[in-house]
């Protein structure tokens, strides 16, 4: 899970050098913060993930992330990872991966179909063991094996950890976005919020 925070209660500071009065300036902050918050989303999803990892389901991280928005009384938002699934902190951190069950079954590359999600839903660990013919099925230790032509093929390998290394840029590429976007935004939304007290 990644949550990413990023706090600019630092902009009021320059929201009322810009002439801004303390009345309007949390309500002015808040919809800068919200607006920058989604087009850091947006770079996240088009740019930052497409360019770190290959992908298999293009709308898989527009369906993960989403905005938990400032208001007027709370001056912060959040990138949240609403479906807890891809390891997305791991690849924002580094680490290890450890299985909900007993082991990890690590796809042997070449062996299988990938589709938009990834692995045939036919080819993936369960299906497979459900729909191959118990003579040509071999579940081992070290993982699972289809006998073909008299030899058996290793399709999955057991594994109970992997290491997954830092490789997306969530937070950097957030904070680059969120600080270009309110710096864009915040001087516009003074002079907008000014004309309309008037």
């Amino acid at each position: 899970m990644v949550d990413i925070k990023f706090d600019f209660s630092s902009f009021q500071k320059e929201a009322q050098a810009l002439g801004a009065a303390a009345n309007q300036i949390p309500y002015i902050l808040a919809n800068v913060l919200n607006t920058a918050a989604f087009a850091a989303r947006k770079e996240l999803i088009e740019t930052t993930w497409p360019s770190s990892v290959q992908i298999h389901n293009p709308n898989f991280l527009r369906a993960a992330l989403r905005v938990a928005t400032a208001s007027k009384y709370d001056l912060h938002v959040e990138i949240v990872d609403v479906l807890h699934r891809g390891n997305l902190g791991l690849h924002e951190f580094g680490g290890t991966k450890t299985p909900r069950v007993a082991h990890l079954a690590i796809p042997v590359s070449g062996k299988l179909v990938r589709g938009m999600r990834g692995i045939a839903k036919g080819q993936r660990p369960k299906q497979l063991i459900a729909t191959t013919p118990k003579r040509a099925l071999r579940i081992l230790p070290s993982g699972i094996f289809i006998g073909e032509g008299g030899k058996l093929n290793l399709m999955y390998s057991f594994k109970t950890s992997v290491m997954q290394p830092k490789d997306v840029p969530f937070a950097q590429d957030f904070a680059r976005v969120m600080v270009a976007k309110v710096n864009d935004a915040l001087p516009r939304a003074v002079k907008f919020a000014m004309r309309t007290a008037r």
